[in-house]
């Protein structure tokens, strides 16, 4: 069985995007994608960036993984659910669906293994 979830992914360093509809397996399969584009233009020296992504019961497995990263910034006094996406992040924008979202999950997470969690309410959608 597969579920679709509607991902827009983003590794912050040179502000990545790629916003995709994925069907994810139940694991322990898994899918993957990779993406190396910018915003606002394509980049040619963005980093690449492997997710690779599965579910259980109560699960989305995300993992990235941030090709020829040489450089990290983040800030080693920040803690869980503070202003990390100031410094470099990979996020992920998870709605399962594939609707334009006015409820979506935030997950975000530093070189420094520290994370943002929300849920994201947007009337405007």
């Amino acid at each position: 069985m597969t579920r679709i979830f509607t991902l827009l992914l983003l590794a912050a360093t040179a502000v990545l995007a790629c916003g995709v509809d994925v069907k994810v397996p139940a694991c322990p399969s898994t899918t993957s994608f990779t993406f190396n584009t910018g915003i606002p233009a394509v980049d040619p020296s963005c980093p690449l960036t492997e997710v690779q992504m599965c579910y259980t019961p109560t699960q989305l497995k995300l993992a990235f993984t941030a090709y020829n990263e040489t450089e990290f910034y983040y800030d080693a006094s920040q803690t869980t659910n503070g202003d990390i996406w100031e410094y470099e992040v990979v996020e992920a924008f998870i709605y399962k669906g594939a609707d334009d979202p006015q409820t979506y999950f935030e997950y975000e997470v530093n070189a420094n293994n520290v994370t943002y969690n929300a849920f994201v309410y947007n009337p405007s959608r």
